[in-house]
């Protein structure tokens, strides 16, 4: 589940590193180093802190994305300290800091960084450079460092000879005892209301801490499925037999994982677990499938009349690891089967590896998104061994899908069983008499909502922060988000866009997330300097929708933004993707369309910064309560195919019909 300061619980090694961080001004070295297991609570501990920092007046700055080197440390340090002003991130940030840190001098500040471990020695040589800077300025600045138990040996690496003069104190955060077990349960629970129902005994706490090893991430996971299945259950009353069964089969979702902890499979051919046999298949072949698949994951998971999710990964998986927060946010603990380790895949190779899958599973249903070559190839797999195939998403999103019989969407549409439709039924195709086509709305919107809760919950999301640090009082920022980006600067096509990026952000600083391998490309560096475009990482849907809701308008050629935008009120600039909904064929959508010409973007830029664009009301079913709809038909359509079956099992044989001979 996300770290919530709120939930803190005053485990022993907690309790130290809750001390040691209250003491940090105290010690005039700059550096804390706080290590721990994976899951043993140091964010929850760190983010504790970090509010009771600020509520004293402390500037602090904080960091959660920590594979960077010695320039992007700096430059993210200036960013959270929000030392960038107008937008525009120099190579070297360290003029930036010192201006922010004179602003400060007197006073206090701290830069935290989560996950410390992933930093290069160069970052963490830079990090003491601040810390002289800090000191330089009359700021009392220090560095309280959280990562995982290599850490410790990290950062004794970086400063072999001066160790002691750098760092002033380590505190492990290790796992819990029995009795800090039972204890830990027992505090979250009675910060959400509980009164002793469901009730535990003692072997119960005994169990839980046997079956997790006493991480708290562990006991999190068993638990908020011990509590779902007393709920099913009509229970109230957790004992060890009880805790044995949920654990057994936590471990046989994340395939003979502990509960709660990090495991992938890329083996869909091993032998197939016999409680994981009749599953629904969620594929996600895509970025934006992971992100409608959590709502419908955790839909179909709250129904007891509907088999297990299991979430098969058909693309790389950043996407996942990006929204790993989410899934824990909602209660999602089992992590995706992926079909390979290794991406891209040959369409071959996939169709190798799906149909292993199903062998492996045996699936009641498939269910696939939108419409991309990964998942025509698997509906079609799953139409040659007569899987009963779901399509979420099925009507067209594009203008040009309209026209296109052969386009994969269109393709996977013709030969689904059921047909999810997500637009406006002004847009929908017509339906198909041999296949159930019916509209609940777009679960992409849902993900939104769930989005906009978690950012409520963790106010500090990486969107919010990079917006606010680069928000223009008067005209606000602008997002761009492409998805046909083709990695290569120097393109024509790509000269053309950035030439266009570079007209807008004279008029409205722009952000642009995009993936680590682009952010490090210096041709892409090179012709962005001196504007106000300021390139960040790659961002999970919940900080991708903070920093969207708080904007301006958004730049995309991405169908699904657009759709995000109109969800949160946001106008969108076209640049290229017509979508089905578009404004200028009078439809509902906030957007719009410009070719790409700079003229066009440029006045609808100015429209959107003093006019805000025009009013619209999004579709009545795109209400956040989509997925729950879509499971509840799937389970009276699942329940309809078992009876046709069962019908079909208990009748009796019919002979053939024999020719009799002819008299004569």
């Amino acid at each position: 589940m996300s770290p919530d300061p709120e939930f803190l619980f005053d485990g022993a090694s907690h309790v130290d590193a809750l001390a040691a961080m209250r003491q940090i001004f105290e010690d005039e070295r700059p550096v804390l180093v706080i290590a721990g297991d994976l899951g043993a609570g140091k964010s929850t501990v760190l983010r504790f802190l970090i509010a009771q920092w600020r509520a004293e007046g402390v500037a602090v700055a904080h960091l959660v994305s920590t594979q960077l080197d010695a320039v992007e440390v700096v430059q993210a340090a200036a960013l959270q300290f929000g030392a960038v002003t107008t937008g525009e991130m120099p190579r070297d940030a360290t003029d930036l800091l010192r201006h922010r840190f004179l602003a400060l001098a007197g006073g206090r500040a701290v830069l935290a960084i989560d996950e410390a471990q992933n930093l290069s020695s160069e970052a963490l040589q830079r990090l003491r450079e601040l810390a002289e800077l800090g000191a330089a300025t009359q700021v009392a600045f220090r560095i309280c460092l959280v990562g995982h138990p290599e850490l410790r040996a990290h950062v004794a690496r970086a400063f072999p000879a001066t160790l002691d003069a750098v760092v002033q104190q380590v505190c492990h955060i290790g796992a819990m005892g029995p009795g800090q077990t039972q204890g830990y349960v027992e505090h979250r629970l009675r910060k959400v209301g509980w009164v002793g129902v469901p009730s535990f005994d003692a072997a119960a706490f005994d169990e839980i801490h046997r079956c997790t090893e006493g991480v708290a991430r562990r006991i999190n996971v068993l638990a908020n499925r011990l509590l779902l299945a007393q709920m099913l259950a009509g229970g109230a009353h957790i004992d060890s037999p009880c805790v044995f069964t949920v654990a057994r089969a936590l471990r046989a979702e994340t395939d003979n994982a502990q509960p709660g902890a990090v495991h992938r499979t890329a083996n869909p051919v091993a032998p197939r677990p016999a409680d994981r046999h009749g599953v629904l298949m969620i594929v996600a072949s895509g970025r934006s499938d992971h992100v409608k698949a959590v709502p419908l994951l955790l839909a179909i998971q709250a129904r007891a009349d509907l088999p297990p999710p299991l979430l098969l990964g058909a693309s790389d998986p950043v996407p996942w690891e990006l929204n790993r927060p989410l899934h824990e946010f909602v209660g999602l603990a089992a992590e995706p089967v992926e079909l390979s380790t290794t991406w891209p895949l040959e369409l071959n190779q996939l169709s190798t590896r799906f149909e292993a899958a199903l062998e492996r599973y045996r699936p009641k249903a498939v269910i696939v998104f939108d419409g991309n070559a990964s998942s025509q190839c698997c509906a079609l797999i799953c139409q040659e061994h007569d899987v009963p195939l779901v399509h979420v998403c099925s009507d067209p999103q594009g203008a040009g899908e309209l026209l296109d019989p052969a386009s994969p969407r269109a393709a996977i549409a013709r030969i689904a069983d059921v047909r999810f439709q997500c637009q406006p039924s002004a847009y929908a195709t017509e339906p198909d008499p041999a296949t159930l086509t019916v509209d609940l709305g777009n679960p992409l919107i849902d993900a939104v909502r769930f989005a906009l809760q978690m950012e409520m919950r963790d106010a500090e999301t990486a969107g919010h922060d990079i917006g606010a640090a680069l928000r223009d009082e008067r005209r606000g920022y602008g997002v761009v988000a492409l998805k046909a980006w083709d990695n290569d600067a120097t393109s024509r096509r790509s000269q053309e866009l950035l030439t266009l990026l570079r007209e807008v952000s004279r008029d409205l600083p722009l952000v642009w997330p995009m993936r680590r391998a682009n952010l490090a490309d210096p041709q892409l560096s090179r012709m962005l300097q001196g504007c106000h475009v300021t390139c960040t990482d790659e961002l999970g849907h919940a900080g991708f929708v903070s920093l969207l809701r708080d904007a301006t308008c958004a730049l995309t050629d991405c169908l699904d933004v657009i759709e995000e935008a109109a969800a949160l009120h946001v106008p969108a600039i076209s640049l290229g993707a017509r979508h089905v909904g578009q404004a200028a064929d009078g439809g509902w959508l906030n957007d719009a369309e410009t070719d790409r010409s700079v003229a066009r973007v440029t006045r609808a830029v100015w429209q959107f910064v003093f006019n805000g664009g025009r009013e619209v009301d999004t579709p009545p079913r795109w209400d956040g309560h989509a997925a729950p709809r879509m499971a509840a038909f799937l389970s009276e359509w699942l329940g309809l195919l078992e009876r046709i079956k069962w019908t079909a099992s208990r009748s009796p044989a019919i002979p053939s019909k024999q020719s009799e001979p002819i008299a004569g």
